[in-house]
């Protein structure tokens, strides 16, 4: 950034202001100081994610700029994402929250708030467990975006079911588990922040990450007869940087396995204990790194199974866990997903297998959640698949994230990690806890929920349940989902089969374990219903779209589900779909039925209008759409009367080893995102395009198109995208400029198909040129002068700079700062030795002065 020459009294002024600040209101600051503490602070967020660094700059601009409310949301969202800080957030959250948008720009400039801020409001006062403000704040979100075109870009899904998550917390505070926690000893907990424990199952080793300041640093630690010896950093002999951590040991405590994020990408490593050090950790094979993210893992007690977490393609959702076999020489075997039952739409995290190998303790956004992440276990079956995951219960799920619990022995002692100081310095220590089972539980109270696929408002009144013995022969329980979707029963501790049955969806049977130890009197568990077959493929994804009386004509609401199904048939290319128009007989039968024909035809039309090929319909053409007649009598009189004016678009598997990973779009500041980036990729053609070709095209984003020649083929992309929902709605644009065959996709993808590693560097779409990962470097100019200075003028001063410039004027520096909040901190000092002038800027806009024969 170029800093126009100054002598005057106003940049004398600025300078001034930076250090010694007034009251907000007669603050003044220019927009080239602004623009650069900005772009400095959203470089942070960006690459690195470090909210703790990024607060500072953001807080200064508040300062600033006390009436900017992007800049005080910006400092809700640092404090929101720091362990300890959340109830800090609310205040700036809430006064940002009074302008808002729904065209935010990422730019210094923009004084409105997101209208995402509502959303982040609730889940502030969501991990405080405060739950009514948290619905409150979430609804509030809802209503604000469903009046803008396609809200289903707003992450409305995942919104929905952190509100279902509020009312899970509130029925599991009602049946808490009793813990007692011991602290470890203070040789071990003797750092600000002591986290992420693994343990040898024979209970002789120890290793953690510490952090004394903002470095990482991993330490080490033996049993001996007076308990844990004094930890060992052992970073160096592992070579790790500061940038890893451990995620698991192997039983004797001699393997080591770390997880290391590098370059945009996530692997996990291992290292041995030989001669009594660690060698330098090397990567796992390619069985179990990608180019995606592979995040933890866990070695079984014989160290021949690991399970790991990875957000590859062919999941079920964002991170999955996995598992991989060693092969007779070593290696380790095809990765294989442990399925539906463990993985969700939503991430996976932090598997721990139990030494016996039958049960799985891990950490998920899914399941039946108190919100955010909670640790669940899961129990293996005789055939080797896991039984229905249990919430492991309140207080060791709260609704804060909670992914930190390494079990010991069969799960019911772990080691964590908790905050144990409030204040302005926050303290993590390592504990042991222990769930103490309670006296004779003679009932369990069972409480499920079903979760219908295709997105019903109501019950399915055909659907029933029953709990059985595995053999199904001896019934416990028969009952029917409420109108929420919920049942309930009575049980002993035991293994039991519950069997779901209706004629809208598939049957499912699941496999609950409530063991003897089982340390609570509820059980909380949740199933997702997917729709019955149809033609030769199986539905499994069904996507309603809704009309108001009389209408066929789409409405902006009704164009929401179409937009996702139309990225998905993109996605997925083998996929087809049918359309199924609903009406009722009971009254006007053909005026109905004709009015579902055009409605499944605006359908149709709005679809192909975004670049999806007829020839992927089941039906042979539009003349053959269906119009399923409901029955008459009285179950017509049960449905309300907006679900009979709807069409479905149900997606149908015609190969059953095709797998959709079903998303939910998650909000860009929170915990736990799968870290994959996106690119559109616009065009592909066979000769290049002139470079003004899409000039042509009122769209800025198209300036950044790159090109890249495959093969004698021209792939034009754009990107990336933090978020696949604003790649989506970008997409949509493209599709209403003629780009019918543009698709997203993610990055790592992207890369194969262009045949090029990844990127070290990316550039996001919509964000300034001058938010690089690149942290600029700041120096602080002491004068400027047309004759040189007196001899002894800077000798209290080291490492004084020259620059002879073209200005004729020649400039004296003192300092190479890394960012500007550096620099800042290192002013006072400066200005106290009699440099009152002394002011800060970007060694860039020096080097741009120069002589360019200097």
């Amino acid at each position: 950034m170029r800093f126009r020459v100054m002598k005057t009294s106003l940049f004398l002024l600025i300078s001034f202001l930076l250090i010694f600040p007034f009251p907000a209101k007669s603050q003044k600051v220019s927009t080239k100081e602004l623009r650069s503490i900005f772009n400095e602070a959203e470089s942070i967020l960006l690459y690195n994610e470090d909210y703790e660094k990024a607060l500072p700059l953001y807080k200064l601009l508040a300062d600033f700029v006390p009436d900017n409310n992007n800049y005080q949301y910006k400092v809700g969202i640092c404090y929101l994402n720091m362990d300890g800080y959340v109830k800090e957030a609310i205040p700036w959250l809430i006064k940002a929250s009074k302008k808002t948008t729904i065209n935010y720009s990422y730019n210094y400039k923009e004084n409105h708030a997101p209208i995402d801020v509502l959303f982040y409001i609730g889940s502030a006062y969501h991990l405080l467990n405060r739950t009514d403000s948290a619905v409150y704040y979430y609804k509030k979100f809802l209503s604000a975006t469903s009046r803008f075109h396609n809200p289903q870009m707003f992450y409305t899904d995942f919104v929905r079911q952190q509100i279902k998550n509020c009312s899970h917390a509130r029925e599991m505070e009602q049946h808490p588990v009793i813990v007692k926690k011991e602290k470890l000893p203070d040789r071990i907990n003797a750092y600000r922040k002591n986290l992420n424990p693994v343990v040898s199952e024979n209970r002789k080793i120890l290793v953690y990450t510490a952090m004394p300041g903002n470095n990482k640093t991993i330490m080490y630690s033996r049993k001996e007869r007076n308990g844990w010896s004094k930890p060992v950093d052992i970073t160096s002999q592992l070579n790790a940087g500061d940038d890893s951590r451990a995620v698991a040991l192997s039983y004797t405590g001699d393997t080591l396995f770390l997880y290391k994020e590098e370059s945009g990408r996530a692997d996990l490593w291992v290292s041995y204990y030989r001669d009594t050090v660690w060698t330098p950790m090397k990567r796992l094979g390619r069985n179990i790194n990608t180019k995606y993210w592979e995040s933890s893992c866990s070695i079984s007690s014989d160290g021949k199974t690991l399970y790991f977490t990875s957000n590859r393609n062919g999941g079920f959702g964002g991170l999955d866990i996995y598992m991989s076999k060693r092969t007779a020489d070593g290696r380790w075997g095809e990765a294989v997903n442990l399925g539906p039952v463990i993985n969700t739409p939503l991430l996976e995290d932090n598997p721990h297998i139990t030494a016996d190998g039958k049960t799985l303790f891990f950490a998920s956004q899914g399941h039946y959640n108190m919100g955010g992440f909670d640790i669940f276990f899961s129990k293996k079956k005789r055939s080797g698949s896991w039984a229905k995951p249990v919430n492991l219960g309140y207080p060791i799920n709260t609704t804060d994230e909670n992914t930190d619990y390494f079990p010991l022995g069969n799960g019911d002692t772990a080691l964590v990690s908790l905050i144990t100081k409030e204040g302005p310095v926050k303290t993590w220590d390592i504990y042991k806890v222990h769930i103490v089972a309670p006296g004779k539980i003679n009932r369990i109270k069972l409480q499920g929920t079903l979760v219908y696929e295709d997105g019903a408002r109501d019950a399915d009144p055909s659907l029933s349940i029953t709990i059985s013995d595995t053999s199904g022969t001896k019934i416990f329980a028969k009952t029917i989902p409420d109108s929420a979707g919920q049942y309930t029963a009575e049980l002993l501790p035991g293994i039991y089969k519950v069997t779901i049955t209706g004629n809208r969806y598939r049957n499912v049977t699941e496999t609950i374990n409530i063991s003897e130890q089982y340390s609570r009197s509820f059980l909380a568990i949740e199933t997702r219903m997917i729709p019955r077959q149809a033609n030769q493929g199986k539905v499994f994804f069904i996507r309603s779209v809704y009309f108001r009386l009389n209408e066929y004509h789409l409405s902006a609401e009704a164009r929401q589900p179409l937009l996702q199904v139309a990225a998905l048939l993109k996605e997925y290319p083998r996929l087809k779909f049918e359309i199924v128009g609903i009406t009722d007989t009971t009254i006007a039968e053909n005026y109905n039925k004709n009015l579902a024909v055009k409605r499944a035809r605006e359908v149709i039309n709005f679809l192909t209008g975004m670049g999806i090929s007829r020839d992927r319909f089941t039906l042979a053409d539009i003349g053959e759409i269906k119009v399923v007649p409901l029955k008459k009598g009285k179950q017509t009189k049960e449905i309300k009367p907006a679900q009979l004016r709807r069409v479905d678009i149900r997606l149908i598997r015609p190969d059953t080893s095709i797998r959709y990973k079903q998303e939910y779009f998650m909000p860009e500041y929170t915990t736990g995102k799968d870290k994959l980036t996106y690119s559109i990729l616009v065009i592909k053609t066979k000769k290049k395009l002139p470079a003004d070709y899409f000039y042509r095209f009122n769209m800025e984003e198209l300036n950044y198109v790159k090109v890249d020649e495959v093969n004698g083929q021209y792939y034009y992309t754009l990107g990336s995208f933090k978020l696949k929902n604003r790649a989506i709605e970008l997409l949509s644009r493209l599709i209403d400029l003629g780009f019918s065959q543009a698709r997203v996709i993610d990055d790592p993808a992207l890369d194969d198909l262009l045949h090029k590693p990844a990127e070290k560097k990316k550039k996001y779409v919509g964000r300034s040129e001058y938010i690089t990962e690149e942290i600029p470097y700041y120096t602080i100019q002491i004068c400027a002068l047309l004759k040189p200075p007196y001899h002894g003028a800077f000798k209290n001063l080291k490492d004084i700079r020259v620059w002879a410039c073209k200005d004729k004027f020649v400039r004296y520096t003192v300092g190479n700062y890394h960012g500007y909040s550096v620099a800042k901190k290192a002013l006072p000092e400066i200005r106290k030795m009699g440099y009152h002038d002394a002011f800060i800027r970007p060694v860039t806009s020096l080097d741009k002065l120069k002589k360019e024969d200097e």
